[in-house]
């Protein structure tokens, strides 16, 4: 079986060290970003030759080091994130610019796609000699992370003045297995589901905590006995699917069901949803398929009018209309018939959608954007299109009863919108530690859980 590495964008890379120096926020990214990857970004050529040539005469007399993060997007372009340095006498811009000029990479590849990744670069000077190090330019082998906690002691903030109430979990304060959290959803019981790269979390209504990971369900592990799950969702009858590695696991209470080509079309999964009708749906990079609980239905953009292969999200409105976001454009499916929103035929500013769902009274919301350009579109019932400019959208949650959405954002934290006015939660106003945010559910009291890269939130705030 083949081995997949971490997903982490560029804020875990940084948490494991301490930088100095300059970041660059021009570098925004539209999907996750791999610092780990099955086959890490490639240059053709010598990196040493090249930034010797761009770099001649202008280091003779230095000896240190420059750490730098280089985004390869999946189309092998370079952009310089962060330039970490403790010599004044290094100018970060022109660095910045020998980075950004960069050609000859080739994208990193997970599951045979071309995906974004955070190549680390380490430029040690002695006097006239350069020598690279290309830090994460191959794979690791993943290990087994046990978090030795027995008990949750959350850090909790109460906001008396407004009566809101904010709560974390994470590695060093919970069972939690690790601060990477991934989805999040509730069973019809109440029970919140967390998946994290370390296993999945079960939290009852009496706050009671179950883990699930590769010590306790073998399934769940690779051959390293390592877990590593990164996608959640939870059906009608209370199964819940779990994307593994490679495969897709499926848990009714009882028993773990694994499915891979052996047994289904599943291939290349990097979500799952779960429409109203209890129907289960998997978005993979090789097409979209149907699961009724029996049979399996496989939608390509050959035996349908699939926009594209690559699929990021499905949503089943309440007037049965199937919205497919896909990276070239919007799918609608109305009794059978297929139909396509994109730039050339509207005015949504780009084709790559990230996120869709659809509110109670019929307004369709989508992320959308390229890695420098994001928004948040709304379609209403009208077929009219509004356009707000965002950060990069993860997940979208809808809070009917409050009329308000909710954005899982890469950069911006989590976001409320109400129509009018975006709010932002991050570190400085809330318990969410980092600006990366994968996902929220809404539970039966109208809390909120958020899954973070930070560990999982929870907060009454309305």
């Amino acid at each position: 079986m083949r081995n997949n590495f971490s997903i982490a964008v560029l804020v875990i890379f940084l948490s494991f060290s301490k930088v100095f120096g300059q970041k660059y926020t021009d570098c925004n990214m539209l999907n996750p970003l791999y610092v780990r990857a099955e086959q890490s970004a490639k240059f053709n050529g010598s990196l040493r030759e090249y930034f010797e040539h761009e770099f001649e005469g202008k280091f003779e007399n230095f000896t240190g080091s420059i750490n730098l993060t280089i985004l390869i997007d999946s189309n092998g372009k370079a952009c310089c994130t962060t330039i970490s340095n403790n010599n004044s006498r290094v100018n970060s811009t022109e660095i910045k610019n020998v980075v950004n000029k960069m050609n000859g990479w080739v994208a990193a590849k997970q599951n045979n796609h071309s995906v974004n990744f955070a190549a680390t670069i380490l430029l040690i000077f002695n006097q006239s000699k350069l020598s690279v190090n290309y830090t994460n330019g191959e794979p690791v082998i993943l290990k087994p992370v046990t978090n030795t906690n027995t008990t949750n002691n959350p850090e909790i903030v109460k906001d008396k003045k407004n009566n809101t109430l904010w709560k974390l979990w994470n590695f060093n304060n919970s069972l939690i297995p690790t601060n990477l959290s991934i989805n999040i959803a509730m069973d019809s019981l109440g029970t919140i589901w967390c998946c994290t790269y370390g296993g999945i979390v079960r939290i009852t209504d009496d706050d009671h905590w179950q883990i699930f990971n590769g010590a306790n369900v073998p399934v769940l592990a690779d051959k390293n006995n390592a877990t590593w799950t990164t996608g959640l969702a939870v059906d009608r009858s209370n199964n819940v699917w779990v994307k593994s590695f490679d495969y897709v696991v499926r848990y009714d209470g009882k028993q773990w069901t694994k499915f891979d080509t052996s047994n289904s079309p599943l291939k290349l999964v990097h979500k799952i949803c779960v429409d109203k009708n209890g129907e289960i749906w998997f978005c993979t990079f090789q097409g979209l398929i149907r699961h009724d609980g029996k049979n399996w239905t496989k939608f390509t953009s050959s035996n349908s009018k699939l926009a594209s292969d690559n699929v990021k999200e499905v949503f089943l409105d309440k007037n049965e209309t199937l919205w497919i976001a896909t990276d070239k454009g919007i799918n609608k499916v109305i009794n059978g018939k297929w139909s396509l929103l994109n730039k050339d035929n509207s005015n949504i500013p780009d084709n790559d959608i990230t996120s869709i769902k659809a509110d109670l009274t019929g307004n369709v919301w989508a992320g959308i954007g390229t890695r420098d350009k994001n928004y948040l579109i709304k379609i209403d019932t009208a077929n009219n299109i509004s356009v707000f400019p965002s950060g990069v959208i993860w997940n979208i949650t809808v809070d009917d009863n409050a009329n308000k959405i909710w954005l899982a954002t890469n950069g911006k934290g989590l976001v409320s919108f109400d129509g009018e006015n975006f709010v932002q939660y991050d570190k400085t106003n809330s318990l969410i530690q980092n600006n990366t945010v994968s996902d929220m559910v809404i539970d039966k009291n109208g809390d909120k859980w958020v899954s973070t890269f930070g560990g999982l939130v929870f907060t009454n705030k309305k």
